[in-house]
């Protein structure tokens, strides 16, 4: 699909990990995805909200648990709780400010929504996405590498916080998406599958459809929109 390159350079993989030493099935708790933005005020990670509060979980019992993100194809860094600005569970999103770790960002980009600024999303349209579920997560050794799974979808229902796309058609068990939470999504126009637009961040999937939080709730400082 011609928009994979471009979506690709906006998202990557997160992992918890006990060690980044060594990737093995042990370390490496569960994973999710993240988009990079930029607001035209901040540059942004963005992820889900139950994305954080699962390593908040876990960091909590044990205290050698690290969030990881990889924002290149080498060498995955900490994410910590300085980073954070802002999260929300009913938006669920999570924003980190980037400043600190721009030097590490290899060859990913941050979207530009200030110029781009997120569309009003439509029953019927089509977005794209990429996603790094965990069912293709393979640790080993001293690395781990994440199986990228790009989709197509049709948007089958729109509300005020969310917009909804039915995974009816798409052949895998619910369980096999997570780990896309996270992932940012991208409206394709007719006739300009290249010109992406921001459209919202993936949740998860409740009785066969792939929810969405709205970009929109993206403010300029980082927060995020009551």
């Amino acid at each position: 699909m011609l928009s994979e390159p471009e979506a690709r350079q906006h998202c990557g993989p997160i992992f918890f990990t006990r060690s980044l030493a060594k990737a093995s099935k042990e370390n490496i708790i569960t994973n999710g995805s993240f988009g990079l933005v930029d607001t035209g005020t901040i540059k942004l990670l963005v992820t889900c909200n139950h994305v954080w509060e699962g390593f908040d979980e876990n960091h909590f019992k044990d205290p050698n648990v690290r969030m990881c993100v990889c924002l290149d194809s080498k060498n995955p860094v900490y994410l910590d709780e300085k980073h954070l600005i802002d999260r929300d569970k009913q938006a669920d999103l999570a924003t980190f400010d980037m400043t600190e770790l721009l030097s590490a960002c290899g060859g990913l980009k941050f979207f530009d929504i200030r110029s781009k600024p997120p569309p009003r999303v439509k029953r019927d349209d089509i977005i794209f996405l990429i996603g790094f579920s965990g069912h293709g997560r393979n640790p080993g050794g001293d690395f781990i590498a994440f199986d990228r799974n790009p989709f197509g979808m049709i948007v089958s229902s729109v509300d005020s916080n969310r917009f909804h796309a039915n995974v009816d058609n798409i052949p895998w068990d619910a369980d096999k998406y997570g780990g896309i939470s996270g992932c940012p999504a991208f409206l394709i126009s007719a006739g300009r599958a290249n010109e992406l637009r921001l459209a919202g961040f993936a949740m998860g999937v409740w009785m066969k459809q792939l929810m969405f939080t709205h970009a929109g709730q993206l403010l300029p400082d980082g927060r995020i929109k009551r």
